[in-house]
């Protein structure tokens, strides 16, 4: 973790320097930016609406999931949350960077048709990709700060703008 230094360059592309490891994702959605920006999640939130409805098929103790079982929405937190991913290719990342997006493995691996070397497939694999409206809740999580409680007391909760950037 010692080489986490990030540059963003051209539309999508992440590298760290100085370490000689990229992650370079590709074919990754940009209609979650036409979603109304939502304040004030929790895990909560991302777990009855993402986790439960697209992720635990296969991330159930023997399932298909390479490891990661996220029975419940504090179990999913404490796995995610400024957690090294596993994946050879993104050990230098977080599964959730809070306030980072573009640098969240998860992220990542919803959002891109290949989330980076060694990072694997798009998740849910074999499903369909998870709506604009879900990628844009699990962005807009993060981008706040991944935060394990909802916040009810956010002064700009329910406004409506474009998010500031599109990777």
């Amino acid at each position: 973790m010692n080489c986490l230094r990030i540059a963003l360059l051209g539309v999508f592309s992440v590298v760290a320097a100085p370490c000689a490891i990229a992650i370079t994702p590709s074919g990754c959605d940009t209609a979650y930016l036409n979603e109304p920006i939502r304040f004030g999640i929790g895990i909560n939130e991302v777990f009855n609406t993402i986790v439960t409805a697209k992720c635990a098929t296969c991330h159930t103790p023997g399932g298909s999931s390479g490891g990661m079982n996220l029975p419940d929405a504090a179990t999913t937190f404490t796995r995610w949350v400024n957690v090294v991913p596993n994946n050879g290719g993104a050990s230098d990342t977080l599964r959730i960077k809070p306030l980072d997006p573009a640098l969240s493995f998860v992220f990542l691996k919803i959002n891109c048709t290949t989330p980076g070397v060694g990072a694997g497939s798009r998740m849910p694999l074999g499903r369909p990709a998870l709506t604009a409206s879900e990628q844009a809740l699990m962005y807009d999580w993060i981008q706040q700060g991944a935060p394990q409680a909802t916040n009810t007391d956010i002064i700009m909760k329910g406004r409506f703008e474009d998010r500031p950037f599109a990777f």
